[in-house]
């Protein structure tokens, strides 16, 4: 046998595969490095992700940058209305994800949830831009978050002393501005959380039957919300926070298996 065949028989098959949607800080991390460039066709474009074995686990993970995830132009970075979020999610479900990881940067619209605040939503709101892969009636979904994903974030985290927030929701603002403070006050009687990319990319990973969970944190109180919100503030807290984000994508991708999918016999439900 050859010694590269030989390599590639000593690694045992994947029990689990994870995909994750995430920002480019998560990729400069030295964790994620090294993975291989896959591009991936779909009927909605093509998709750049990456792929690789996570450590010494027997866990695959496929990695796309959303904003850097047109696989025809993937330097060019694209705003949150124009991410080919049908594709991305997708492309996750091509390659046999198990579940998927979306990993946020929100602003907060309660002060009970500062800045540096991680955080695990249990819903989603984003009534009035609905988007959906299927023109048949599977596209009749009823939308989630995974429970069992949920609560083992919420595990891991707790354990890491990271303190994470239960629960909020999440609401998906269309960007590419901040919200204004009239929209604020308006969107702080649904959620606690508000960003621009979560909600499409949980909608379709529920009606593509993939199980879904958000890790996010807060870099920023909304507009409106404490002191002057400033784009410098903004990149200030969320360079501040880039680390823990970090390590709590890390910890999760450590201890996760799929016995945490198995304990909900219909993994796309609540």
């Amino acid at each position: 046998m050859a010694p590269q065949q030989q390599i590639e028989a000593d690694v045992a098959p994947a029990e689990l595969t994870v995909g994750i949607i995430g920002g480019s800080s998560l990729f400069h991390s030295q964790r994620f490095s090294g993975m291989d460039k896959v591009m991936v066709k779909t009927e909605f474009g093509n998709v750049l992700v990456y792929k690789g074995r996570w450590g010494t686990t027997t866990t695959d993970i496929v990695f796309v940058q959303r904003h850097h995830a047109d696989g025809d132009n993937p330097t060019e970075y694209k705003q949150p209305r124009n991410i080919n979020y049908h594709a991305i999610v997708t492309a996750l479900k091509d390659q046999g994800c198990d579940c998927i990881i979306g990993v946020y940067s929100v602003g907060s619209m309660t002060t009970t949830i500062p800045i540096g605040s991680m955080a695990i939503p249990d819903d989603y709101f984003n009534p009035f831009d609905i988007i959906n892969i299927s023109a048949q009636y599977e596209a009749h979904i009823v939308p989630c978050i995974s429970a069992p994903l949920r609560h083992f974030f919420l595990d891991v985290l707790r354990a890491e002393h990271l303190n994470p927030h239960d629960g909020g929701v999440y609401v998906q603002t269309a960007g590419p501005r901040f919200e204004t403070k009239a929209e604020i006050r308006f969107f702080a009687q649904f959620g606690e959380l508000v960003g621009m990319t979560g909600c499409h990319e949980a909608g379709l990973a529920n009606e593509l039957q993939v199980p879904f969970a958000m890790v996010s944190i807060v870099d920023n109180m909304a507009h409106g919300i404490g002191e002057q919100l400033t784009l410098e503030q903004f990149k200030i807290a969320q360079k501040a926070n880039c680390a823990t984000m970090e390590l709590s994508v890390i910890k999760i991708l450590d201890k996760i298996t799929r016995v945490v999918l198995e304990e909900d016999e219909n993994l796309a439900t609540c």
